[in-house]
């Protein structure tokens, strides 16, 4: 196919033949010059071959784009289906977690490949198949996990967003392959050439040739290919998906560096159970610190200080009564009673990237915190 052809080599190549059609062209109307009705009723056809020239240039270039600007929307959107199903492996079975993050590690360090600009041919597509395998060991793994659940409700979290990381893989390859079709590639290639040739035999009438128009209209008509082709080939041209790829590039090192540590961090709360928490302006957020050296924790309720105890054997976690200051504010009271009641519930804990969720016997999620990061 022409998109692994070398765009330069095309490009210059077109360039050449347009310039060789313009003497062709130019010959041909020079021999005809002092025949007074050689150019008589050309000019309808000259208009109608560079109108044609323009649509198939314009509708050419809007293609690309629109398939560029597909492409970079869907690696955005994989990045956040990845980095999705990567939070949600938290709410497996503790046994289970350590296992699937190194295979999404895996899987990711297989996907970047497959953007990887100076890969050939032939690793993409090594690369792709790879990565479908460790889709479906993901997908058979997640889906063993889930079935330790009675209640299934973790599997009505996690599947889901396993599937929807599988599902937008297959759209993002499927627009890596599509290309300008090759048909339309030859008709925009061959009615440049028929318009140079119109051009040159329409310069004849001037009785010399103008070698300046002649690398002009060449040499534009030819980068406006190019920049077409360009736009249609990110993995080898000069416009690329830099920018979009970079977001998998930086998924893939928060990964590599692992979860925020439980004990000295500040974790502020984002959601209480299903309910998000707000916080308003000037106001302090709730948010626990664990001690690393001890058993207590400290934080703040959104309006008090709070303080406690707490005990951890592995992913297992309990905490004391959480005591409070007993100031009065007059936004933030309800928050604030309703964080220092799940305390006595939490029976379970995981970090997952910058994230830390407590959850109950029941495997529910009772409180969830991202930490704050250092100023």
């Amino acid at each position: 196919m022409w998109f692994s052809f070398p765009l330069t080599l095309l490009c210059i190549g077109q360039c050449l033949a347009m310039l060789a059609c313009l003497e062709v062209g130019y010959r041909l109307g020079d021999r005809r010059r002092k025949d007074a009705l050689a150019h008589e009723g050309l000019g309808t056809i000259e208009a109608a071959i560079f109108a044609l020239l323009g649509l198939l240039l314009g509708f050419a270039f809007a293609g690309s784009m629109s398939r560029l600007d597909a492409r970079r929307q869907l690696v955005v959107h994989e990045a956040n289906a990845i980095g999705t199903a990567y939070l949600r492996v938290g709410l497996l079975p503790a046994t289970e977690q350590d296992a699937m993050r190194r295979l999404f590690h895996d899987y990711l360090e297989t996907r970047l490949r497959v953007f990887d600009n100076g890969a050939s041919d032939a690793d993409v597509e090594r690369a792709m198949t790879e990565a479908h395998q460790l889709q479906q060991r993901i997908w058979t793994k997640g889906l063993d996990a889930t079935q330790q659940d009675s209640t299934n409700r973790t599997a009505l979290v996690v599947l889901p967003a396993l599937n929807e990381m599988i599902d937008v893989t297959t759209a993002s390859t499927v627009a890596l392959r599509a290309h300008l079709p090759g048909l339309i590639l030859v008709l925009l290639l061959g009615v440049a050439l028929l318009s140079s040739l119109m051009a040159g035999f329409g310069m004849a009438k001037r009785g010399r040739r103008s070698v300046l128009h002649a690398m002009l209209y060449a040499s534009t008509i030819s980068l406006t290919i190019y920049t077409v082709l360009d736009l249609d080939s990110p993995r080898v041209g000069l416009i690329r998906l830099d920018a979009a790829e970079q977001i998998l590039t930086d998924l893939h090192q928060s990964f590599a560096q692992g979860p925020t540590p439980l004990r000295g961090t500040e974790w502020l709360l984002t959601r209480l159970g299903d309910k998000p928490v707000t916080v308003a302006e000037s106001s302090t957020p709730p948010s626990i610190i664990l001690q690393g050296d001890a058993t207590r924790f400290s934080g703040s309720g959104g309006c008090n200080r709070i303080m406690g105890t707490f005990e951890l054997d592995g992913e297992s976690i309990t905490f004391g009564p959480a005591a409070s200051t007993e100031m009065h504010c007059d936004r933030g009271m309800e928050t604030e009673a309703a964080f220092l009641s799940i305390f006595t519930k939490v029976k379970t804990w995981s970090v997952v990237g910058g994230s830390l969720d407590l959850r109950d016997g029941a495997n529910q999620s009772v409180a969830h915190f991202e930490f704050r990061k250092p100023k």
